[in-house]
């Protein structure tokens, strides 16, 4: 009789049941079973349970750096430091990347990329309606250099193309927004439908001039930092209406420093400023918004000697709403708010975002699928010696982290 047979016995519901606590990777074996296997798992309903089961189940994606030119996927075995695990992408970090909801894209002078990590599928499209124009070199050349924290220039840069990714909130779709705003090759700004490869054009707001190197997704709109004048503002554009508009942000909070992220699905703005007699003291400061509102939710105490590193925050840990952030230096920590500690999770940890499964499958309409390059995990040993310090360290009594190429050390305060 016909091997398969038994599956045409249990019923749906029970199956779905099933594939919904299945690893990714068996789940995507599942799609070649059977017909009525692929329409379960592709089903509206079974992707949004999957999804909402891996949110309580959040990771960290962390890219392993290597330059062997073979595609980005995942490690086959995540990592943990303390309670947090991280998913390590095989990827060269000296390629800018932006993730959103599971998905990383990276461009290059030619075409940009659109990775699913979790299914493996890979789609390519053009940079621009005119495949002659090379209009994302400064881009890439700028997003992969070493931040230089002895000016805005990581920030804000006038001469290059600004990109954003985010999801459509009311369609599902996802979009890449490319703009640029003063250049040789005048204003610009247009949008990628990632479902159907096609560009459009949007009209750019007349009074943005110079544009934050970095965005951030949040809710269906994708947030930069921006230059009016002197003034350091806040844009945000909806990606289902196409159409920009301003964000109010406290007064005197947004500088070269400012960073903007998507901590826990809100828009979050993190800044490291001096305090106390002299400016001799830092702090991190945090603010989020939710349904317009901002509010202070971290203050947290910087060591002498901070003033080199900026913060960013990543995710609250899984584990009592401890704060998971990293630093430029690619050190991963861990703030505990009850106690006022950080813990060095990890060094050289190149943090990318949060990472969330995403089993939705990537349009091939309109798109240009590479050729894959054979990959070897052995070839790309996957981990990195971690950091030895594993105790907890009040910002109170040491003062700053010298870090080194395979070891940590604190130096106590005198």
């Amino acid at each position: 009789g016909n091997t398969f047979s038994w599956i045409y016995l249990v019923p749906d519901d029970l199956l779905e049941e099933i594939f919904l606590v299945l690893p990714a990777e068996s789940i995507h074996s599942c799609r070649s079973v059977s017909k009525k296997w692929r329409a379960i798992v592709e089903s509206k309903s079974f992707i949004e349970r999957r999804r909402s089961l891996q949110k309580s189940r959040r990771k960290i994606l962390v890219a392993y750096h290597c330059d062997c030119l073979r595609w980005p996927r995942l490690f086959p075995e995540s990592r943990f430091e303390g309670s947090e695990e991280l998913v390590y992408l095989h990827y060269n970090t000296e390629r800018p990347s932006m993730t959103c909801e599971g998905l990383v894209c990276f461009p290059d002078p030619d075409w940009i990329h659109v990775l699913n990590p979790s299914t493996g599928q890979i789609r390519r499209f053009p940079t621009d309606l005119d495949p002659d124009k090379k209009d994302l070199t400064f881009f890439i050349r700028n997003r992969s250099k070493k931040l230089d924290l002895s000016s805005s220039s990581w920030t804000y840069d006038i001469n290059d193309w600004t990109m954003g990714f985010g999801r459509d909130n009311v369609t599902g779709s996802f979009k890449i927004v490319k703009m640029c705003c003063y250049s040789r090759v005048g204003r610009e700004c247009a949008v990628l439908d990632v479902e159907t490869g096609d560009w459009r054009k949007v009209a750019l707001p007349c009074y943005v001039h110079r544009l934050g190197n970095h965005s951030a997704c949040v809710n269906g709109s994708i947030y930069w930092l921006y230059k009016e004048g002197w003034d350091d503002k806040l844009l945000a554009f909806d990606l289902h209406k196409e159409e920009f508009h301003d964000v109010s942000v406290p007064a005197m909070f947004l500088t070269w420093k400012t960073q903007v992220v998507n901590l826990e699905d809100r828009v979050a703005l993190a800044r490291s400023e001096q305090v106390g007699v002299g400016g001799s003291d830092w702090i991190l400061e945090i603010l989020t918004m939710e349904e317009g509102t901002w509010s202070k939710t971290y203050s947290i105490s910087l060591p002498r000697g901070s003033s080199n590193q900026l913060f960013r925050p990543v995710a609250l840990s899984k584990q009592g709403g401890d704060l998971v952030l990293y630093d430029n230096s690619d050190v991963l920590y861990k703030y505990c708010p009850g106690t006022d500690e950080i813990r060095c999770l990890s060094s050289h940890t190149r943090v990318l975002s949060p990472y969330l499964e995403n089993l939705v499958p990537l349009a091939v309409k309109s798109s240009h699928p590479p050729l894959p390059v054979p990959f070897d995990p052995e070839f790309c040993p996957p981990w990195r010696q971690p950091c030895p310090l594993s105790e907890p360290v009040s910002w109170k009594s040491y003062f700053f982290f010298q870090l080194k190429e395979e070891f940590a050390t604190c130096i106590p305060r005198s």
